[in-house]
């Protein structure tokens, strides 16, 4: 089955857990006429401008949606002419990701209604209201697959840049430190799947990145398990795997022996028996 598979590529290690999060206001990050007229002249910003206009637009809109939630799908949309006219990848990419949870959000605020209707094909209603499940699960699909690219970018571009955007946990470094990871994790926090899955332990093995390489395997086996795309018994041999292959992998190093007329690794400036060493 899958799970198996996945128990085959992988040099794993212990990992320590992360709490790292979009400041997007539960996806309702959307964009007030103040940021619509900048987007409107097609501005150059760098990416500090950029994601303070955004902070910006997060905090308007969320005061905008608080007294008037039917201008959601108006401001909705305007995210996404936003996005078309930025012309920083990282940025847009961010943004893509952000109108992915909108649609998420939308959906998942309408669902009794929407489930009701008819699958549509062959057309798509301007009107967001009038959509089907369908149309917003392929909405969502699509602007997740652009929050990950240009992959190249992305996969070179530190979390860090957008600090002024994103909460980040003291482990991040280890475990979200590209934009790429950051934004694929939130894909697959709002709509996961294998290939995004795939795409992000790959890259992440590739840069060595094995404790947050790790943490989204196991993650993938619960995914997996859930979808019914692998037994209970399955994922815990997959499970077993991991553990086996992370306990003979993992290197002791033994730290150097320090001999008594060595300086004192304290930093004291004294000889180590004189020093830290010094018995009684």
């Amino acid at each position: 089955g899958k799970c198996v598979a996945l128990i085959k590529q992988r040099t794993v290690m212990k990992f320590s857990a992360v709490i790292i999060s979009v400041c997007m206001l539960c996806g309702l990050s959307a964009i007030v006429a103040y940021g619509w007229s900048v987007a409107s002249k097609k501005q150059t910003l760098g990416q500090r401008e950029a994601a303070g206009l955004i902070k910006e637009w997060m905090i308007r809109s969320k005061e905008t949606l608080e007294t008037d939630t039917d201008r959601f799908p108006e401001l909705l949309k305007q995210a996404e002419e936003m996005a078309t006219n930025n012309n920083d990848p990282a940025t847009t990419a961010l943004l893509h990701s952000m109108i992915a949870e909108m649609y998420q959000h939308y959906y998942d605020q309408h669902r009794w209604r929407i489930d009701q209707r008819t699958p549509l094909t062959g057309y798509v209603p301007t009107d967001l209201r009038e959509w089907s499940r369908n149309l917003f699960e392929e909405k969502i699909v699509e602007e997740l697959s652009a929050s990950l690219q240009p992959a190249d970018t992305l996969q070179v571009t530190p979390t860090r840049t957008y600090q002024a955007l994103l909460t980040l946990g003291d482990d991040s470094p280890t475990l979200r430190p590209t934009l790429f990871e950051f934004l694929a994790y939130r894909a697959l926090e709002i709509q996961p799947s294998t290939a995004i899955y795939n795409a992000l332990i790959a890259f992440q093995n590739q840069q060595q990145h094995t404790q947050a390489a790790l943490l989204t395997e196991i993650d993938q086996l619960r995914f997996l398990r859930e979808r019914g795309e692998c037994t209970l018994a399955e994922q815990q041999a997959a499970l077993e795997a991991l553990y086996r292959e992370q306990k003979s992998s993992t290197t002791i190093v033994k730290p150097d022996k320090i001999y008594p007329n060595d300086p004192c690794p304290c930093g004291s400036g004294k000889k180590y028996k004189k020093c830290c060493g010094k018995k009684g």
